[in-house]
């Protein structure tokens, strides 16, 4: 039969994953651990950590993307994401622990807005994983995964002293105009983390979300993975590797006028953050 050439094999993959994977046996697990986002703060560093622990089962994808792109596949698909209960126990029996658990991290779930409630009605005993990032330099590495990805071509001026004009434009000239500019060119509005977590305080306990700051835990491995253990229940070692993932290759510095205009759209929201948190400010 031979392999087949690219243009057969992505859809053939497609309706595979989609359509006839979830018919194939008895998926009956799900999500005890969500790792929401926010992008670009080291959700990809995380679960590289999450890989290597015997606590926890990892999903046949990283960024599964159910709540924000594909609810309409239904729970049967997204179940098929996710160790069964014989592989859950055959965990069990390999390593002694009382129960693994399972996870996923896409980090699109904290900014898109119909997510919180629809994790919340399929997932109501689920805890809540959030990594924040200086919000400056969050904008930074997501106009420069985007401009990498060859869907970004304005300059970095462009994009973030123009996005809030460009997000009511789209706004008055599509639902779907404005739906592809939030997801692909929120730069700035993405470092709005309060706003976004308060989306899921309203249908959450507070217990049940955990937010870690970038800079901490890149700086203090050890210690954010300790966090995560408390918070989670199960036992969490260090690896060999630590290092951070899926780090970009962009000049770190930025032109004082983009920084200024950053902190002066995300100020209040940061202020607000880190008084609910109880800390002070890192930025």
């Amino acid at each position: 039969m031979g392999i087949l050439p690219p243009a057969i094999r992505a859809p053939a993959a497609k309706v595979w994953r989609e359509r006839i994977r979830p018919l194939t046996r008895n998926f009956d697990g799900q999500p005890d651990v969500l790792v929401i986002g926010a992008q670009k703060a080291g959700t990809t560093w995380l679960t590289h950590l999450f890989t290597q622990q015997p606590s926890l089962l990892k999903p046949k994808v990283k960024e599964v993307h159910y709540f924000n792109r594909h609810y309409d596949l239904g729970p049967r698909w997204y179940r098929s994401n996710f160790a069964t209960s014989d592989e859950a126990a055959a965990r069990v029996r390999e390593t002694g622990l009382s129960r693994p658990l399972r996870y996923e991290a896409t980090p699109d779930y904290l900014f898109h807005a119909d997510a919180p409630g629809r994790i919340a009605a399929d997932l109501p005993d689920a805890r809540l994983i959030v990594l924040v990032r200086d919000p400056v330099w969050r904008a930074l590495s997501g106009y420069s995964h985007m401009v990498r990805a060859g869907l970004e071509g304005r300059s970095l001026e462009a994009a973030i002293l123009g996005e809030e004009e460009e997000l009511e434009a789209a706004r008055r000239a599509s639902p779907a105009k404005y739906s592809h500019i939030l997801e692909y060119h929120s730069y700035v509005a993405r470092g709005l983390y309060f706003e976004q977590i308060e989306r899921y305080r309203t249908r959450f306990a507070d217990k049940d979300i955990r937010v870690l700051v970038y800079e901490d835990v890149i700086a203090r491995p050890e210690a954010g993975l300790a966090e995560i253990a408390e918070f989670l229940g199960v036992p969490l070692t260090m690896p060999e590797r630590t290092t951070a993932q899926n780090v970009g290759s962009y000049e770190r510095k930025v032109d004082s006028r983009i920084e200024q205009h950053i902190r002066n759209a995300t100020d209040a929201d940061t202020a607000a953050l880190f008084n609910w948190l109880g800390r002070p400010r890192p930025w």
